[in-house]
């Protein structure tokens, strides 16, 4: 009789704490919640989370750009003051020592900056095209599958070709998806690690352990773009434009700022 008692009492204690459970979640803060929800419906988010890969590849040209020119112009003013003073051997060597700067770096020419730009332009406006195609559910689907790589600052390398592979997608096939490139990313993160390590120390183990963590992100990526076949069942599609005024409100914002 004693142990029946200890049962239910426990059993009812953790329906309490259950439903006490609940009630904290969705009583103590429901302007977090509703905001939580309402911002995996947000297009601007997943517009620049699908990009963001591309965006680091065009920033980091545009920075290492910068430095050139800038190296460059300092060490062709610093040998312009040495030769008006040619008995400076102080501005000799400063002029010497920023042009040995400026040699270490290289601008990239205007037409190869240019294109990198254009295919920037390019990828954003078909990303910015399959976006404004999605159902509501869809792009809440996509925001908070990749939710987990935004919040780790994974960068996902999702192409506009991949994205193909998600028409009248169901959210399961969603979750396969982006379960699909984000492991690859973290496989190619570990990859980075041990390339690198192998440039450093010459040891050509890392070099094979880099190699098999890139084999091992790929079979990965082949598993999860399986199970979306296996999904299929489940119906969802794709709308008609259904987000694409909107769409198209936060793309321009986005474009300006890179060419800023």
């Amino acid at each position: 009789m004693c142990k029946k008692i200890t049962v239910l009492l426990m059993t009812l204690c953790l329906i309490t704490f259950a439903a006490y459970a609940d009630e904290e979640i969705d009583g103590l803060s429901p302007e977090i919640e509703e905001v939580s929800v309402q911002k995996f419906y947000d297009l601007e988010l997943l517009t620049e989370t699908l990009i963001a890969d591309d965006e680091e590849v065009l920033v980091a040209v545009q920075e290492a750009n910068q430095i050139a020119v800038e190296a460059d112009q300092a060490a062709q003013k610093a040998q312009a003051a040495a030769n008006e003073d040619p008995e400076n051997a102080e501005l000799a060597e400063t002029a010497s020592d920023l042009q040995a700067l400026a040699d270490q770096t290289n601008a990239v020419e205007t037409d190869v900056l240019t294109a990198i730009e254009e295919e920037f332009k390019t990828e954003f406006n078909a990303i910015m095209d399959f976006v404004a195609n999605l159902l509501d559910e869809q792009v809440f689907a996509l925001n908070r599958a990749l939710n987990n790589a935004v919040n780790s600052g994974l960068l996902v390398d999702i192409d506009s070709e991949d994205l193909a592979l998600l028409e009248g997608a169901n959210k399961l096939q969603i979750n396969a998806f982006t379960q699909a490139f984000e492991q690859d990313a973290r496989f190619q993160l570990k990859a980075d690690m041990f390339a690198i390590k192998a440039e450093e120390t010459g040891d050509d183990k890392f070099l094979e352990m880099s190699e098999r963590m890139e084999a091992k992100g790929e079979d990965q990526k082949e598993k999860f773009l399986a199970r979306m076949d296996y999904f299929s069942g489940s119906s969802s599609g794709i709308a008609n434009g259904g987000a694409k005024d909107s769409a198209q409100a936060v793309a321009k914002p986005l474009l300006n700022r890179q060419q800023k």
